[in-house]
């Protein structure tokens, strides 16, 4: 089936990547690899520390004024419904 990866597939695509780099190279190939793995999975570690979560309640925002809507934007709303 298309998609699907069999043993056999799997064999020939490490031959392949066998000849091409040899046998020589494999190791510091895997070592590179390893190395881009961790540092992206740091990476996004360190992004989703940054997200701080937003102000759970009103009372936070109390300081914050409620301005009344405007004749314009009255209109507006009353055309677009």
């Amino acid at each position: 089936m298309l998609g699907e990866f069999s043993l056999f597939h799997w064999l020939v695509v490490f031959a392949i990547v066998l000849v091409v780099f040899g046998p020589n190279k494999l190791p510091e190939l895997a070592k590179a690899a390893g190395k881009g793995i961790r540092d992206f999975k740091k990476a996004l570690a360190e992004d989703d520390s940054e997200i701080k979560p937003g102000p759970s309640t009103l009372t936070e925002n109390s300081h914050l004024k409620i301005v009344p809507e405007t004749e314009t934007e009255a209109t507006v709303r009353r055309v677009r419904s």
